[in-house]
């Protein structure tokens, strides 16, 4: 019996000491496998979180009104209350969340749902989070970033100036883009959103030109490949996220305190402006083709580099960057591009290819190293176990060693790389075949070839020493020879992308274009061979003509909806468009004449994606790039899926001053209006938010 009791007891122990250890720590389950699980733990760790909380903090439900304030009165540090509350009918001295309503009314944030009531157990929309937000900061007004999002056109007209200021204070950072003004905030939102605020963290993952108006922040977190900062003061790092994978970050007239630190690994441009660096920059990720730039009166220490393809200083002094120090491989071809002039750089990278077109003071080498560009190095200081070689042709080299003696490298016509396959160097897959490829620029670019005195031994060896992978004649020459590597959307996943394209053989997209396009293939005159070959020499990937013959031939990588952004779009056939047009839009196709093939062609010549009877044709199609999802529901961007008959049923019975003031109980002055609509129509907005909030 006894041994049966101290069994008992010892489980009884035990348990106590297991919810004991729960309750201290948070318990695993509070935070762990959430994305906001760093913010939950560090509430936590702050004691932000009531011990009720900490047994289940519900991170994705959706947060309350009262929960809200609570979380706010926290961060806050309010405590004052106010005997107002006592005006609201459905607040009682009972319940749970009376004491922070009443700070909340006193601190003036919050107002109520009427003049008696204050729904503290209703929800609350993030846009609504968001005007919060901006009436508890102390930061400079914004009313136009709100346009930035994806979804900008469902914000409501009032929340436009607090949703633009969280955006631009970096307090909200949405959803690829999107930031969800209508959605109900969860328990974790609006926590990560108040961290940011109580850390004084900004974090910016929408594209953008931002002005902090020379605000003080503590750290600073870019999460997208064009985001512009301007005007602020950093306590301590700015971090580009590894999730920034294309395009141009630029800081202007920054302050940084510590350090500047990127993980991308991807070819982003970060451009320095005018930027003052207490600490140093750290190219973190391995294998990166990130490029660093720095411009105006930038000041660097140093700049640490795991990983890049560019260090280029465009200032007018070589102390702008005081010190480059190479650590690893710097990307997948093992080599790096220096311009403009250094204090000092040091390279511990084995076997490292050094392109360098500017000065340095003091070069030192501590692994085998390759020279050339056009420089000079004022100091090399090589160390016994390395080797340092200046390239002079394709295969020739000279060693040098230690020197205080200015070192001039010339070397203007040698190529960086050889980029077949990539594959070791090696003749074997690097074939330039000067005569052959002469040949083949002769007969398909005859104009451009004497134009450009290439029957010439001279000019023609000038141009051909020029000769890399971006040149687009060397490329279609490729293409033409069918190497897998240069062939249209063949493996354009690794280092090719839209900038490496070829073009099809001339007569065969001239003979397209006559075809599909025989108005304006005769107003250019491109009947004629010199004015045709004018407009081919310069065609590039941008031409809206050629990517469509690319769509027409069936090109996988360039059809409508395939890797599809704003940029690349590809019209169809100017018929079955047409004849859409006239089925679904009858009034409009007529009064603008779109019968005249003169006025069609004149409108589908100047046709692009911003336009909303294109959109709404695609959407007509099917294309899926061209719906939107939300809440696991599919919903519609354009207007081609409202029927006239709901819409004008919608019209007459919430908006009937309108309709009547309109008349548009006549059917013809109904068609002239819903002919016209497009997608920033009031009316037509409120009718997708009355969808959205009365779907089944």
């Amino acid at each position: 019996m006894m041994t049966n009791k101290k069994r008992i007891f010892s489980i009884f122990l035990g348990s106590i000491l297991v919810f004991t250890i729960c309750i201290l720590t948070g318990g695993s389950r509070l935070y762990a496998d959430h994305w906001a699980d760093k913010e939950i733990k560090s509430w936590n760790d702050r004691g932000l979180i009531s011990s009720e909380e900490r047994s289940n903090f519900r991170a994705n439900d959706r947060i309350t009104r009262a929960e809200f304030m609570n979380f706010i009165n926290k961060i806050q540090g309010y405590t004052t209350k106010s005997s107002k509350v006592n005006n609201y009918v459905d607040v009682n001295k009972n319940d749970k969340y009376y004491d922070a309503i009443a700070i909340a009314l006193n601190a003036g944030y919050i107002n109520g749902t009427s003049d008696n009531t204050m729904s503290p157990n209703g929800l609350i929309t993030r846009e609504e989070a968001m005007a919060i937000m901006m009436r508890i900061s102390n930061v400079s007004e914004n009313s136009t970033m709100y346009k930035n999002a994806k979804d900008s056109s469902f914000v409501s007209d009032w929340a436009k100036t607090a949703v633009s200021t969280c955006i631009n204070e970096g307090f909200i950072s949405g959803d690829n883009g999107n930031i969800n003004p209508l959605s109900n905030m969860t328990r974790a939102e609006a926590l990560v959103m108040l961290n940011r605020k109580l850390e004084d963290k900004r974090v910016y993952s929408i594209p953008g030109d931002y002005n902090l108006h020379n605000a003080s922040v503590n750290d600073i977190l870019i999460m997208d490949g064009d985001v512009k900062l301007k005007s602020a003061s950093v306590k301590n790092y700015v971090v580009l996220d590894e999730n920034v994978t294309t395009g141009l970050v630029r800081l202007d007239n920054i302050v940084v305190n510590k350090d500047i630190i990127s993980k991308s690994d991807s070819e982003v441009d970060l451009v320095l402006d005018d930027v003052k660096i207490n600490g140093i920059i750290k190219l973190d990720a391995d294998d990166s083709d990130i490029s660093l730039i720095v411009e105006g009166s930038t000041k660097v220490k140093k700049v640490d580099v795991d990983g890049a393809k560019l260090i280029e200083n465009k200032t007018s002094t070589n102390k702008a960057i005081e010190k480059v120090v190479l650590n690893k491989d710097t990307n997948k071809w093992n080599e790096i591009k220096l311009k403009g002039d250094f204090l000092e750089v040091e390279n511990n990278v084995e076997d490292l290819e050094i392109i360098i077109n500017g000065d340095v003071d003091d070069f030192v080498v501590n692994k085998d190293t390759v020279f050339y560009g056009d420089a000079e190095i004022n100091k090399l200081d090589v160390s016994k176990s390395a080797v340092a070689k200046v390239r002079h042709g394709n295969d020739l080299f000279s060693r040098i060693s230690n020197s205080t003696k200015k070192l001039t490298i010339n070397d203007k016509g040698i190529k960086s790389r050889r980029y077949y396959d990539y594959k070791e160097i090696d003749d074997d897959f690097w074939y330039r075949h000067n005569e052959d490829y002469r040949e083949w620029y002769k007969e398909n670019y005859k104009t451009r070839f004497y134009d450009k005195d290439y029957d010439d031994d001279v000019f023609w060896e000038e141009y051909y020493d020029t000769v890399d992978r971006g040149d687009s004649y060397w490329r279609e020459y490729l293409r033409d020879r069918d190497y897998d590597e240069y062939y249209d959307g063949y493996r354009y996943d690794r280092d090719y992308d839209h900038k490496y394209w070829y073009k099809h053989k001339e007569s065969d997209f001239r003979d397209w274009y006559e075809d599909n396009y025989n108005t304006r293939y005769k107003k250019k005159e491109y009947n004629k061979s010199s004015e045709w070959n004018k407009y081919y020499d310069n065609l590039d990937y941008d031409d809206s003509y050629w990517r469509e013959y690319l769509r027409d031939r069936n090109y996988y990588r360039y059809y409508d909806g395939r890797y599809h952004d704003d940029d690349y779009w590809y019209k169809h056939r100017e018929s079955d468009f047409r004849d859409w047009y006239e089925d679904n839009h009858y009034s409009r196709y007529k009064s603008k004449d779109y019968d005249k093939n003169r006025e069609w062609n004149k409108y589908y010549d100047k046709l692009d994606y911003s336009d909303r009877y294109w959109r709404e044709y695609l959407r007509d199609r099917d294309y899926d790039d061209y719906y939107y999802y939300k809440d696991g529901k599919k919903y519609y961007h354009y207007k081609g899926k409202v029927s006239s008959k709901k819409f004008r049923e919608y019209m007459k019975r919430y908006h009937r001053s309108l309709y009547d003031r309109e008349h548009f109980d006549n059917d013809d002055t109904w068609k002239k209006y819903y002919d016209d609509l497009d997608d920033d129509n009031d009316y037509l907005i409120k009718y997708y938010k009355h969808l959205y909030y009365n779907r089944d």
